[in-house]
């Protein structure tokens, strides 16, 4: 990050009054010694003066649009980063967070061409990869997508998420043994965590391997006993190994904790009658296969039927439970 460097300069090009507190509080980290509106109005002072030089501009644009981002709110942090770049094309931040806020709109080009540019300028290069990786995934890019983890994942060999999306991206491209020695990775790397025994549970399901898929869900249902996908992916497993009352009980069980997972059942099902050339049911879907699963469901609907028969009521209400630009793990976390 080259902040470092525009915040001494921008020490020096202002008055001593502002220096000390204007400028102090614009650029103090939120949550330790200022509020995130504290910097939005420190900040705005700060701007508010038409004589700073431009790299104290540059570096109040970018507290305030971090200020704006850790508030949530996107169109003011956008319109922050916009202006940093303008104030300081080659300030690879604003490309970064800029980047990160059409990521999170599903504008996947206009972040591309934001995370590429912080890439030629040398910010952050793992997270930009693993963006830009996430970018082209949902684009249905798998080949770029994988590219791009790989990168992130050689710049930091313990980066855990980029593991996780890049097993993600192999599910997709059939690619099962790499997935699933990617989220033994994600495992090592995120003891404390779930999502990578459940992935990986879910891939030992599509490989034979039901009961070590089991093995999987428990080990996740110690760490989070909360966890309804473990539920669900335990329930699954014993279905594959033809163990129906203990899959039915995981189901319900899981549907219980979490009720909304009743309609993901069913829109994972449409998926797989689809053939979205998807991975494993439960994973994220590029653009096209994320249509088909969050398709609302319809009478008569097959596989409304077969959740039925395993004891799982599919509510009649026409109306989608995963948000748009939302995977089914996003609902089963």
């Amino acid at each position: 990050m080259r902040f470092g460097f525009i915040l001494a300069a921008a020490a020096l090009a202002v008055g001593p009054a502002l220096a000390g507190s204007d400028l102090a509080a614009c650029t103090s980290k939120v949550g330790k010694q200022t509020s995130g509106a504290q910097t939005v109005a420190a900040c705005t002072r700060v701007l508010a003066d038409k004589t700073i030089a431009a790299k104290t501009r540059a570096a109040a644009y970018y507290f305030r649009g971090r200020a704006y981002q850790k508030k949530g709110d996107a169109d003011h942090a956008l319109a922050d980063f916009s202006a940093l770049i303008q104030a300081d094309p080659q300030a690879p931040a604003g490309y970064f967070w800029r980047g990160k806020l059409y990521l999170d709109r599903f504008d996947f080009d206009r972040s591309i061409a934001d995370l590429s540019a912080a890439l030629r300028r040398g910010d952050r290069l793992a997270t930009a990869y693993n963006w830009r990786g996430l970018d082209y995934y949902y684009k249905g890019d798998v080949k770029r997508a994988i590219a791009d983890f790989d990168a992130a994942i050689r710049i930091d060999p313990s980066f855990a998420g980029a593991y996780w999306n890049r097993g993600q991206a192999h599910e997709v491209a059939q690619a099962l043994q790499a997935a699933l020695a990617d989220y033994s990775e994600v495992i090592k790397r995120e003891p404390k965590r779930a999502r990578g025994l459940i992935s990986r549970a879910l891939v030992r399901i599509d490989l034979g391997q039901p009961a070590r898929a089991v093995a999987d869900a428990n080990a996740a249902r110690r760490i989070d006993p909360k966890n309804a996908g473990a539920l669900a992916v335990r329930g699954k497993a014993y279905r594959a190994m033809g163990a129906l009352k203990r899959a039915i009980a995981n189901y319900q069980a899981a549907v219980k904790m979490k009720p909304e997972l009743a309609l993901v059942y069913q829109q994972g099902a449409r998926a797989d009658r689809a053939k979205a050339g998807r991975g494993p049911a439960g994973k994220a879907f590029p653009p096209a296969q994320r249509a088909v699963a969050k398709e609302a469901p319809t009478p008569g609907d097959d596989s409304r039927t077969e959740l039925k028969e395993l004891g799982i009521d599919v509510p009649a209400a026409e109306h989608r439970l995963v948000p748009e630009g939302k995977s089914l793990l996003d609902v089963l976390k």
